[in-house]
């Protein structure tokens, strides 16, 4: 497996502890041969200070390069950017870098407030290799807080209802899911693994949404080529979910990532389903009118700015 080189691609934008961690546990894998590209999202704290003296702590050598650099052969290296570009545009920056080396055959999107189980990125690529039909493959996501529960181990999502819910979430891991496969219509974006073909055949992350909504656009336009998606039920990683957008599923809610989340469901209906974008947008403004009402303070702040500044996404 020496001759394979995967890039693994850690996007942060403020969050450099998750960052260092989900480095180091990298750092300790069993496989050897890969390449970490940090994207810095423009971050506005000290993050990027933090995380050069962590690597000249550990005497890692490593290569700072532009937006715009060719590919190097450093086994770490970060790209500053700009500008945050948001979740697709971040790690668009570093899968693009990435693909200009030829000698990278798989590419790892990885959220930094994860942590990998030391064969995480080895069962990927062995599953890869025995499944070549299966374009995005994902890991089985464990709570990085409860360590024995998982969150999921992919996503389905029901268009007539724009409901999407997480295969496997809460379940305790049995093993339930290590030879059986249900369908699945996307892979959880914290751990996403592709080869050079598919980037390639369907190219990078869609730039539409900036947070959310990137892995089942990517999901669908791989099944629009007749690539599927599936997932790896020996590849452990722990994810801290929430931590990134601080948006916690079963407790307090974001504001800013919540209006990404109404807004992108019109953008993606209007992509995808345009037929059905009054249905998306009877939902979404039933689900803003519910959660306004559960979080009060949001009232005079969410719907001025989504019916507002946002107003094409009902006019056209």
């Amino acid at each position: 497996m020496d001759d394979i080189k995967t890039a693994i691609i850690i996007l942060n934008y403020n969050g450099i502890e998750d960052t260092i961690e989900c480095f180091d546990s990298i750092k300790a894998s069993k496989s050897q041969s890969f390449q970490i590209i940090i994207v810095d999202n423009a971050s506005t704290d000290d993050s990027m200070d933090r995380l050069e003296a962590h690597l000249e702590k550990q005497k890692t050598n490593y290569h700072i390069v532009s937006e715009n650099a060719a590919y190097c052969n450093d086994s770490v290296v970060i790209i500053k950017s700009r500008l945050n570009r948001g979740f697709s545009g971040g790690n668009n920056l570093g899968l693009a870098f990435a693909l200009n080396n030829p000698a990278i055959n798989y590419f790892w999107v990885l959220n930094n407030d994860t942590s990998i189980d030391e064969s995480a990125l080895d069962e990927l690529i062995v599953y890869k290799e025995q499944q070549p039909q299966i374009g995005i493959i994902g890991s089985k996501l464990m709570f990085y807080h409860e360590p024995k529960k998982i969150q999921a181990i992919g996503g389905v999502f029901n268009k007539y209802k724009a409901r999407f819910s997480q295969i496997g979430c809460d379940q305790i891991d049995t093993g339930q899911y290590d030879n059986f496969y249900p369908k699945m219509d996307f892979v959880i974006g914290a751990s996403l693994f592709v080869d050079r073909f598919y980037l390639e055949k369907v190219g990078l992350l869609a730039e539409d949404y900036f947070l959310y909504f990137e892995e089942i656009d990517w999901a669908l336009r791989g099944k629009k080529e007749g690539i599927s998606v599936g997932f790896c039920s020996k590849s452990i990683v722990y994810h801290k979910q929430g931590a990134t957008t601080k948006n916690d599923v079963k407790g307090e809610k974001n504001i800013d990532a919540m209006y990404f989340r109404f807004k992108n469901t019109l953008v993606f209906y209007r992509k995808f389903y345009p037929l059905l974008l009054p249905v998306a947008c009877i939902t979404v403004l039933f689900r803003m009118m519910k959660f306004a009402f559960r979080n009060a303070n949001y009232w005079s702040l969410l719907f001025p700015v989504f019916f507002q500044k946002h107003r094409y996404y009902f006019e056209g």
